[in-house]
């Protein structure tokens, strides 16, 4: 089971990030775990349900590419920024360098979703936050879309 979060809903106060780890995982150098924890509930990472506005999806290969028209879409865009600065901001003073790297891809007026055992019924497109990641030169954060 997936609790998603409404994009509107999400309490900024409510995220909380994990310590400085060494990551294993990929080249960046450190990564900091990320959990969204109310009174009733503590998630480990944040999924945020998008309802893009008059949307479209096709099929490339592994991938469903959702195409969605970026002024019918401003306020949720604007508002996933506003998340991600507020995410990003708790580590400003460790990199100089922070990378809106969902601002950005949301700003191609598409994004990717790997097929993995995707049927017709599959609606909701799910933003997946799972931490940040930090290099030298940069940050920014670990996340993926999903279609459930």
């Amino acid at each position: 089971m997936i609790l998603a979060l409404n994009v509107y809903d999400i309490d900024k106060s409510n995220v909380i990030i994990g310590n400085r780890e060494i990551n294993l995982v990929s080249d960046y150098t450190f990564f900091y775990k990320l959990f969204y924890s109310t009174g009733y509930y503590i998630m480990n990472g944040i999924h945020i349900k998008l309802n893009f506005v008059d949307y479209n999806s096709k099929v490339y290969y592994n991938y469903i590419k959702i195409n969605y028209n970026i002024e019918k879409n401003s306020r949720l865009i604007n508002t996933i920024n506003d998340i991600e600065n507020c995410i990003l901001s708790n580590i400003s003073n460790v990199s100089p360098s922070l990378k809106n790297n969902v601002y950005t891809e949301l700003m191609q007026s598409a994004i990717k979703i790997q097929k993995r055992n995707v049927s017709n019924n599959q609606k909701h497109i799910i933003l997946k936050i799972t931490g940040l990641w930090e290099n030298n030169n940069s940050c920014g954060l670990c996340y993926k879309f999903l279609l459930i």
